[in-house]
């Protein structure tokens, strides 16, 4: 996976590049950052290299030979060998980080188990005399030792939860979606106070709505990093208790009238889209419970 920043010798590019025309340095730069962001060769398909380079048909005929010059075509892929070199870089440049960050996570780890043997082996034993003093009943007296522990169970760790985050997020199919810094997003948001079942619970409804929308798996899901900024998992509220076996949320179209209703009440929508499947925008609501019949007196 390649960084969120794409380095740019300018010299260097100002030296392989002083042919183009100023529509072709866009083009290329427009190649050349696709391919950093996909952190793979792009596909020796002329529609779709025309689409990546945002240019029309005729235009990219134009141009095709001369841009074809900075890139390598086989087995139906064209591959940059600088782009190649320098995601290489970018990639051993993350792994040394991760190993520098678990090797500080065990270092402040065994200090930390350091110090509980340490405050243990402190502890005062049970019916010791000490001198001058008289010797404490056994039963009744305290030690250090931290019995309120015993039995409860061990909170998941940072690393689990991102884990359960990263499995809950809705897939984005072949598009990018950087892992890395989403996760240390995640971590951030937890270590502010949030709580993260409440994030790991919202970025799975954010993915069954978008999986009835028919968007799962596309770019049209929001990078997991995009998500996280924008606090997202605060759109994706859990459901209200029915007390029955009705559907937790409930379709509402756009600007309709159990819409205004719901807004004038208190609702907030999340995120607006089309809905394919309802052939209109609006929002999925929490199902209301339905109304008690009052018995006649």
């Amino acid at each position: 996976m390649s960084a969120p920043y794409m380095p740019l010798f300018v010299a260097d590019y100002l030296a392989d590049t002083a042919h183009l025309t100023a529509a072709e340095h866009g083009a290329y730069l427009m190649l050349v950052m696709n391919y950093w962001q996909r952190g793979k060769p792009l596909p020796a398909d002329d529609r779709k290299l025309a689409r990546i380079a945002r240019m029309s048909d005729a235009e990219w005929r134009d141009s095709r030979d001369t841009l074809a010059e900075f890139f390598h075509e086989e087995d139906g892929l064209w591959s940059h060998k600088r782009i190649e070199a320098e995601i290489a870089v970018a990639e051993e440049k993350t792994i040394k980080a991760k190993k520098a960050a678990r090797a500080s996570a065990e270092v402040r780890q065994a200090n930390a188990q350091q110090m509980l043997s340490e405050r243990s082996t402190d502890a005062e034993p049970l019916g010791e005399v000490r001198e001058g003093k008289e010797e404490p009943n056994p039963e009744t007296k305290s030690t250090t030792t931290n019995v309120r522990s015993i039995g409860k169970p061990m909170r998941p760790t940072t690393t689990e939860m991102q884990d359960r985050f990263w499995k809950a997020y809705p897939s984005r199919g072949d598009a990018s979606n950087p892992k890395a810094p989403a996760l240390e997003k995640f971590a951030r948001a937890v270590k502010s106070g949030v709580d993260p079942e409440e994030i790991i619970a919202a970025a799975g409804r954010y993915g069954e709505i978008e999986r009835r929308a028919g968007r799962y798996g596309t770019d049209k899901i929001a990078q997991a990093i995009t998500w996280l900024n924008g606090k997202r998992w605060g759109d994706y509220p859990p459901p209200e208790a029915t007390g029955s076996s009705s559907p937790s949320q409930t379709f509402v179209a756009r600007d309709s009238p159990e819409w205004l209703e719901r807004v004038a009440a208190g609702h907030k929508p999340g995120l607006v889209k089309f809905y394919p499947e309802h052939q209109t925008e609006g929002w999925f609501f929490p199902t209301l419970p339905t109304p008690k019949t009052e018995r006649a007196a």
